[in-house]
């Protein structure tokens, strides 16, 4: 399951809208979020490839959104138009 993040998360913030040209290049390499934190890859316009390292790489598209898991190193790939941005979440203890 790739885009459903648990339904006790609370978003806390988001980033700026990034394009093929604008994405930062920490996103392309591999990284990760800290302990707790949860991402959500959402897709405005276009689609990208993300990788889960160890889990595979899928395509994520406004009508699937892709789900960060804390601490999970992964990357993505931009290699056609796209316009997104990354939500980031907690979950309430």
């Amino acid at each position: 399951m790739h885009d459903r993040l648990p339904k006790t998360a609370m978003k806390y913030k988001e980033t700026r809208e990034f394009t093929e040209k604008t994405v930062p290049k920490g996103l392309l390499a591999d990284h990760s979020t800290a302990e707790g934190v949860l991402g959500l890859i959402v897709i405005l316009d276009g689609q990208l490839e993300y990788t889960r390292i160890g889990q595979g790489r899928i395509a994520v598209t406004p009508d699937r959104p892709a789900v960060v898991y804390p601490a999970e190193k992964h990357h993505v790939t931009c290699s056609r138009p796209v316009r997104f941005k990354v939500e980031f979440y907690r979950v309430p203890e």
